[in-house]
């Protein structure tokens, strides 16, 4: 009786275990869900602001997208140049983003600390050597003559433009011929400066980052706030903290798995249609080019740095590229 009332017991919970196990399988087999697309939703006045800029003629075209963690809002007007044969804005337009490539970067930056592999009051000579020793301009507006510096440039100084850094668009006086002569102008402005400009550019962020250690600073580190190279610097920091190039590093860590497929430091030919400068000699990258060739924002640069900025679509919608989702993660606290 022992060995039958085993048996039984033997046989319902085999019994049982086939009856889990197809829901089992099932479920271990069955594809993910793709994200929901989140709904829209009207907003009018916002909708009534963008045609009114464009009305008043303050911009040629101009979108605006604004979403929460279910739901998104676009309004678009206008066109994506000055011309009458521009194509019309949409939320699929190519837009350059200049300088928000700075928290970006300071993003990444942040993805290290929480790594291990960077701390925020670490001083950048740790990464780059040159740094160690600076000296400090003590009459910027007349001359090169400076003293040492007594305290170091850390990444907090960097992320925060209080590092002593300068820019060639703010900077004045001797050191300003400095950094065009280095060719410390990161700023891509226009197509005819820029002729120029790329001659004398450094052609990696690690020659970068050392010829800017070459020249002095304009204020001691940590005492003045000052519009700066900074973030392109911290490029470099990025670089060897991670052991990986810049762009391989936002490519590996940020943009593939936000998914964001239209962002570009230099845009390729697939897309040389979706954008084009909003205004002639105003400054920009990135062109729906009727001579791609010879309109220097379809080139590569020489090398990728934080300050020009890339290019980015704006739409949300499943599956595509979009600023808007490493927005949207970086206020969810992702």
């Amino acid at each position: 009786m022992m060995n039958y009332g085993r048996m039984r017991n033997a046989l319902a919970l085999t019994g049982a275990l086939l009856l889990v196990q197809p829901a089992v399988v099932w479920a271990q087999a069955a594809p993910p869900r793709a994200p929901a697309r989140p709904a829209t939703r009207a907003l009018p006045a916002t909708g009534a602001m963008v045609r009114s800029y464009v009305a008043q003629k303050k911009v040629p075209g101009m979108v605006v997208v604004v979403g929460g963690p279910d739901w998104t809002s676009a309004n678009a007007a206008g066109r994506v140049a000055t011309e009458a044969t521009a194509s019309p804005v949409t939320v699929d337009s190519l837009w350059r983003v200049y300088s928000m490539t700075k928290p970006i970067t300071g993003m990444a930056a942040m993805m290290l600390v929480e790594d291990g592999k960077l701390k925020l009051d670490q001083p950048i000579s740790d990464f780059i050597p040159g740094f160690k020793s600076m000296k400090v301009l003590t009459d910027p507006d007349t001359s090169l003559a400076s003293r040492p510096a007594t305290r170091p440039i850390t990444v907090r100084n960097l992320l925060t433009h209080t590092a002593g850094l300068g820019y060639s668009i703010v900077t004045k006086g001797p050191l300003l011929k400095e950094y065009e002569r280095l060719g410390i102008v990161p700023a891509a402005v226009n197509r005819q400066a820029e002729v120029a400009m790329a001659q004398a550019r450094p052609r990696s962020l690690a020659e970068f980052a050392d010829r800017v250690a070459t020249l002095p600073l304009i204020a001691e580190p940590g005492t003045r706030w000052s519009y700066s190279i900074g973030l392109d610097v911290l490029g470099r920091v990025i670089e060897v903290a991670s052991g990986m190039s810049f762009e391989q590093f936002l490519q590996t860590r940020m943009f593939g798995p936000l998914g964001m497929r239209s962002t570009y430091w230099t845009v390729p030919q697939s897309e040389k249609g979706a954008s084009r400068p909003i205004m002639r000699g105003r400054a920009t990258i990135w062109c729906r080019s009727i001579r791609p060739r010879r309109r220097y924002g379809c080139r590569r640069p020489a090398f990728p740095m934080a300050v020009p900025g890339w290019s980015c679509r704006l739409a949300i919608t499943t599956g595509s590229c979009t600023c808007c989702k490493m927005a949207g993660r970086w206020t969810a606290g992702g």
